[in-house]
């Protein structure tokens, strides 16, 4: 595509990881987690080298690393859990994190590369590293339609799918935990929690397809108004349409966005299925459910959880995320 070709020729792709890798932790100020984890770039972890600090917080850290031993991926992201004497909870979760990576397996899902504990006591993982930009940015720069981005969201639910299949959580999903490769590959960033209640990740899935389809589809654009919000926030400005959907693909985000058991999607499976009906131009179980219904629950939800699509402006800019 040439916007994509204009972006890798004006930017170098940045690196991108697991986002909110310590949801637990006491967030420090970029210069002292640098400094805390400063004496560790340079240092061997298994068959890498960390070459660069990318994010972290009060006991652990992600690094960009490379393989210098063996072959298989040049590029990893290492999550390093500080030596010492971590506070147990935060030993147990970077434990839990780890055990639930290895248990995926899904080309849509960085996938576990090693594992270990250094002579000094810093535990660590290793994970396939991501180059490339959020899907949103990708999309809208590149100009990909409808149907494209029907396809990367049925990757994104079919990740998030395999994931809860094997009891792993994700809790964060938003769109900077969409990424696509330079190859064109879409990756999910930030699983690793273990559980089992998958409401809020099938509800994160119906805001992140609301705001990848938005951009192409007018009738959404109206649902959202003039109003600005961030995501977590309340909307302002909402506004029913002033037609009712002649699309299915309207439909199917009405539904994904919708709330209660008649107005919403039970499953990331069942999401999925429905846009994989949409691109093979067959019924979609989001008519089943009258239209009003569909219209007053996706303008209560939107209310109240803040649904926010902002349109990248410009060249691809390329992400750094730990």
């Amino acid at each position: 595509m040439d916007a994509e070709r204009e972006a890798r020729a004006s930017d170098d792709p940045g690196t991108a990881t697991a986002r909110g890798v310590d949801r637990s932790r006491t967030p420090l100020d970029p210069g002292e987690e640098r400094a805390q984890f400063a004496s560790a770039v340079g240092r061997r972890m298994g068959h890498f080298v960390l070459e660069a600090f990318i994010e972290g917080g009060r006991d652990s850290a992600v690094f960009r690393a490379r393989r210098v031993v063996g072959r298989g991926e040049k590029l990893a992201a290492i999550k390093l859990l500080r030596g010492g004497s971590p506070e147990p909870q935060f030993a147990r979760l970077f434990d839990e994190e780890r055990r639930s990576l290895a248990s995926l397996d899904h080309p849509a899902i960085p996938r576990l590369l090693g594992s270990g504990v250094t002579r000094d006591g810093w535990s660590w993982f290793a994970k396939q590293h991501a180059l490339g930009w959020p899907l949103i940015r990708y999309a809208h720069v590149s100009g990909v339609g409808l149907a494209e981005r029907v396809s990367f969201m049925i990757q994104v639910c079919r990740a998030v799918e395999h994931a809860h299949g094997r009891k792993v959580l994700h809790l964060d999903l938003h769109p900077e935990s969409l990424m696509v490769t330079t190859t064109g590959e879409l990756k999910v960033l930030g699983f690793g929690l273990p559980g089992l209640p998958t409401g809020t990740d099938v509800s994160d899935l119906g805001e992140l397809l609301f705001q990848v389809a938005r951009p192409v589809r007018p009738f959404l654009d109206e649902l959202r108004g003039s109003g600005s919000s961030t995501r977590g926030s309340r909307s302002q400005g909402l506004r029913r349409p002033r037609a009712r959907p002649s699309s299915d693909a309207d439909r199917v985000v009405l539904k994904a966005v919708g709330h209660g058991p008649r107005t919403h999607y039970a499953s990331a499976a069942a999401l999925a299925e429905d846009l994989e009906r949409l691109l093979e131009g067959r019924p979609v179980s989001a008519r089943r459910i009258p239209l009003m219904a569909r219209v007053r629950a996706v303008l209560g939800r939107l209310v109240q959880s803040g649904v926010s699509a902002p349109t990248p402006q410009g060249s691809p800019s390329p992400s750094s995320q730990g």
